[in-house]
């Protein structure tokens, strides 16, 4: 008995050891993504508008936009939850070291990684020949079909909702981080439709093969933020409903007191690691400048936005603390030049000529 047990013991130690590491590799893995790797990414769409293949990459935001708002309402996980609009599932799913690391190699590695892993379980996103209800018609000599939820509901499923949850995640980060490539999406109307509202039509595989854009809807950001970030504050459901059985204990971080102020400013929210755990900062909205609302003591207070180490950092600029908010000034050694960028001050050595003698002096 003994032998056994203490082989038992040895099992059960290795075994929580290997939690460890892999939490261990998990976490470094998050912090990863933070203002270096953003400089990286935003170098590379910079790459892409030159190239001009902007409308190419927006076409797979547009669709992973379109899947994750469908996916965010649908996915059945726990006992009796759907979906996670308002907070990401708890407890929370392990994050996916694959699309972690693909998404680490680049933007567009990220983005056809992240499609590719979610077409082979959901092929439709890139076809049009799914079993969806049929549409009588024909536009340029192709069937469409209806996006609704009855169909949609029995094809959404969560057989990998862990790599799904962790690529909505990055996305959300990278919104938050306002990456320009999602300041404007296309197909944002594309959404599952209220009852006996006019019928939403996939276009499937035709945006794999056309950059079919459709008009730019909303505010900058708004859509990708709809699309890939929860919604802890409630703000697009009804004051009445909010309050339901059903939805205040999703609603539950909107703790303000006027409930409409509630808000998530995207540069106090790109922390990746937590955003993971649902550790959201909410805002209440400040009147006074210079000051952010402190949600563990219920109140607004000053605010040293310098602290962001993604501020003022152009070559040669420090962060300076206002009243009002901040400012970026040149550092002591330079000047701002006519481009409005700081250049280093050059100083001309002074010719020296000797001592300087007073006439009263050479009289002595």
């Amino acid at each position: 008995m003994k032998p056994n047990f203490f082989v038992t013991v040895f099992l059960c130690i290795t075994l929580v050891s290997s939690f460890e590491d892999d939490d261990e590799a998990s976490l470094k893995l998050l912090q990863s993504y933070n203002i270096d790797y953003n400089s990286v990414i935003k170098d590379e769409y910079s790459r892409i508008m030159v190239e001009d293949r902007v409308d190419e990459v927006s076409v797979k935001i547009g669709i992973l936009a379109t899947y994750f708002r469908v996916l965010k309402k649908l996915v059945a996980w726990g006992m009796e939850e759907n979906g996670f609009e308002h907070l990401y599932p708890t407890p929370e799913y392990d994050f996916d070291m694959n699309i972690g690391e693909e998404c680490k190699k680049g933007f567009e590695i990220c983005l056809d990684s992240i499609i590719s892993n979610i077409s082979e379980i959901q092929p439709w996103i890139m076809q049009d020949n799914i079993e969806l209800e049929w549409v009588s018609r024909m536009i340029k000599e192709l069937k469409y079909r209806v996006f609704s939820e009855l169909s949609l509901t029995k094809m959404i499923d969560n057989q990998r909702l862990g790599m799904e949850v962790s690529a909505s995640q990055i996305l959300c980060y990278l919104t938050n981080s306002r990456i320009k490539a999602f300041e404007h999406i296309p197909y944002c109307a594309y959404r599952i439709q209220p009852v006996g509202s006019r019928a939403f039509i996939w276009t499937g595989k035709t945006f794999s093969r056309e950059t079919v854009l459709d008009e730019f809807l909303g505010n900058p950001y708004e859509c990708a933020t709809e699309s890939f970030c929860p919604d802890p504050c409630c703000s697009r459901i009804p004051s009445v409903v909010r309050a339901s059985p059903k939805y205040a204990p999703l609603c539950k971080m909107n703790q303000c007191e006027k409930k409409s102020t509630c808000l998530l400013k995207h540069f106090e929210n790109d922390d990746l690691s937590k955003l993971r755990l649902n550790q959201f900062n909410i805002n209440c909205g400040c009147d006074k400048p210079g000051t952010i609302y402190r949600p563990d003591i219920g109140r607004c207070v000053h605010h040293n936005p310098c602290t962001k180490q993604s501020l003022c950092r152009d070559f040669g600029q420090e962060c300076v603390n206002t009243a009002t908010g901040y400012k970026c000034v040149c550092q002591l050694g330079y000047f701002k030049n006519e481009s409005n960028s700081c250049a280093p001050l050059k100083l001309s050595p002074t010719p020296y000529h000797g001592f300087a003698l007073s006439e009263s002096m050479e009289d002595l």
